[in-house]
């Protein structure tokens, strides 16, 4: 089984991982994607491209899907 998904806003984040027994649960793992990501992705960018910068930084979430395949 993987989990495949989608998360778009001015970056776009395609990805599949092969699911195993040290990952959350699926159910956990959709909630964070969903609608933890975008304030988390914000966060890096601030403090790995922005720190000490003067600088205006919004990540807008266009789409966030988390989806199971091959069950």
């Amino acid at each position: 089984m993987k989990y495949k998904g989608k998360y778009l806003a001015n970056v776009a984040i395609d990805f599949e991982v092969t699911v195993n027994d040290r990952m959350r649960p699926f159910d956990e793992m959709k909630q964070l994607f969903e609608h933890e990501l975008t304030p988390g992705l914000e966060w890096v960018i601030r403090e790995e491209f922005l720190s000490g910068v003067t600088a205006t930084l919004q990540v807008v979430q266009m789409q966030a899907e988390l989806w199971k395949e091959g069950e």
